[in-house]
């Protein structure tokens, strides 16, 4: 495998984790606005 491939693939590991670990959090958001906000930036 390439250095390119190898980098692109950690890079999109890392998004997806941090996607769903922001998904996890929507729900404790202080007011319903903030649920919203987060939820549409993960």
């Amino acid at each position: 495998m390439s250095s390119l491939f190898t980098y692109t693939l950690r890079i999109a590991d890392s998004s997806l984790i941090l996607g769903q670990r922001m998904s996890e959090w929507c729900s404790n958001g202080p007011t319903l606005e903030e649920d919203i906000a987060m939820s549409n930036i993960s």
